[in-house]
Parts: C-alpha cells; structure tokens; sequence
C-alpha cells in the first residue's frame, strides 16, 4: 500500500483533515462508526508507515466529514479524502 501512496504523488503533510463516505452494498443497518473506524485505522498507519505523515495522532489528524453516502450495489466502499491542514489552524 505504502509503494501505491508514493506511486500517486503523495506529498508529505504535517498536518491533514480527513474525510469518509460509507457506499454500503445493501439497506442492511450498520453502526457507521464501527465501518469507518477499522478504516481510518488502516489508512492512516499506512500514511504514517509511507511517511506521508509524522503521526496519526490528534494534533496531526482531523476530521472533517463522516457520513453515509447511500447505496452502491456495484461498488461498495469507503472513500476517503485527505487535504493538508493550513498552518494557521493548528
């Protein structure tokens, strides 16, 4: 995964606000947080494994949007979007 991130240009960032939407594949209920959570979990070792970031901590990370994003029966997913942190917000 670390190879794919450098592979697509990332730069590194001191600091990033990320973004999740849940396309689920069915009406089925599901607990977002518990979805999203394993996700975040994932994405951001790999962004602190590829050096892309210094850490996952809170004063690195922030959270901007986590939502369901609808039904996707074809491609369901998370999609994740991740915009440097300005200086001036920390």
């Amino acid at each position: 995964m670390s190879v794919l991130i450098k592979r697509a240009g990332m730069k590194p960032m001191q600091k990033a606000v990320v973004s999740y939407e849940l396309f689920a594949p069915d009406r089925r209920r599901r607990d977002l947080l518990n979805v999203i959570a394993v996700v975040d979990k994932f994405a951001l070792d790999v962004l602190v494994s590829a050096r892309i970031l210094p850490d996952d901590n809170v004063y690195r990370v922030g959270y901007k949007v986590i939502r369901f994003a609808g039904i996707d029966k074809a491609a369901p997913r998370v999609d994740m979007t991740i915009q440097t942190e300005a200086k001036n917000n920390a």
